[in-house]
């Protein structure tokens, strides 16, 4: 059984389709985000929600994201009353007023939809996750996770308290809410479907033709996400690595693309990530590898020196190695890494 999970991209007006072509009858629970942009320039649900919570009790900003919604409905042709629970969801905003509620709203809406999208059974997210003051309650969110029967869709991003105050996860935290069911159902697989056709070795929109990781460990995974790296969020490995559950990251646009595995090892002799933090003036530029950590350091320091680049720290493990600069040089040290692998 396969649990996948659809990022903001996927869950907008021109690509909600790609959903429904890639479910299959091995999938039995689907985890969404709130849409997100649909062109550059564009502003994502979940940014119009904590806008909109600023400027209550004015509503008049919901009128873009129920216009979001209703077009997302109508260009899909799904059969879902979508103005009534559009009007149920603005009033309960107002009601509640606290910024949880407002900015979980999103992938509430999107699982809404989405269920109805697929013909599943829609499972509100707190009625699933179970929190305690501000904790993941973890056997209780398992038990409730498990006990759902049937295919089923729910919101990522947030859960409940017992008294029903909601609780959100970090921003990204749909990825975490997805890791948690994949390993509340025991599922075979976790998909993580984005744009992009999945780990790349460096940012690709900041590295042309950064090339894509095929086989990266729990525990790299982790350390590159921690350190920058956007296609996942470092605490959704932790649920399916206990339970050895692997994790395919993979791009809707790009189906005949195997995507990223993260699994119980990396590759050996790999690079598997370069990427670069900003902190003030600063640079913190991380190389994750698989490499013997000396050919690596050789290589950078060989680099830097050639450049005239001198560290204002540097440190690291068996497995990456860390530098601290005043200059942003990702685009250097990727092409310095991969010259170690071609």
């Amino acid at each position: 059984m396969i649990v996948a999970k659809f990022g903001g991209t996927a869950i907008t007006p021109n690509n909600l389709h790609f959903v429904k072509n890639i479910i299959t009858h091995h999938h039995g629970a689907v985890v969404v985000s709130a849409i997100g942009k649909q062109f550059d320039g564009d502003t994502k649900v979940t940014d119009l929600l904590k806008a909109l919570h600023s400027r209550l009790p004015d509503t008049s900003l919901f009128d873009k994201i129920a216009f979001k919604y209703r077009s997302l409905v109508e260009q899909n042709d799904i059969s879902i009353d979508i103005n009534a629970i559009l009007k149920d969801t603005i009033t309960n905003i107002v009601q509640q007023n606290y910024y949880e509620n407002t900015l979980s709203k999103g992938e509430e809406l999107s699982a809404k939809v989405v269920a109805a999208f697929l013909g599943w059974k829609y499972v509100s997210a707190e009625s699933l996750f179970r929190f305690g003051s501000r904790r993941l309650l973890g056997k209780e969110t398992l038990k409730n996770i498990s006990s759902v029967e049937g295919r089923f869709v729910t919101g990522g991003f947030y859960g409940a308290r017992k008294d029903g105050r909601r609780v959100l996860f970090p921003r990204g935290g749909s990825d975490i809410s997805a890791g948690i069911v994949a390993a509340a159902l025991d599922a075979s697989l976790y998909e993580n479907w984005t744009d992009v056709n999945g780990l790349c070795i460096a940012d690709p929109t900041k590295v042309n033709g950064a090339e894509t990781v095929r086989c990266v460990s729990y525990s790299d995974m982790r350390l590159l996400a921690q350190c920058g790296a956007t296609v996942l969020h470092p605490d959704s490995v932790l649920p399916a690595a206990r339970k050895a559950i692997p994790i395919n990251i993979r791009n809707y646009f790009n189906t005949s693309d195997c995507g990223t595995v993260v699994c119980n090892d990396s590759l050996p002799n790999q690079v598997l990530g370069v990427t670069a933090r900003r902190n003030g003036n600063l640079y913190c530029t991380t190389i994750v590898f698989t490499l013997p950590h000396s050919v690596v350091a050789e290589a950078i320091y060989c680099m830097l020196k050639h450049a005239d680049i001198h560290p204002m720290g540097v440190t690291g493990a068996s497995n990456h190695l860390q530098l601290i600069t005043v200059e942003n040089i990702l685009s250097a040290v990727y092409d310095v890494v991969m010259k170690l692998t071609s």
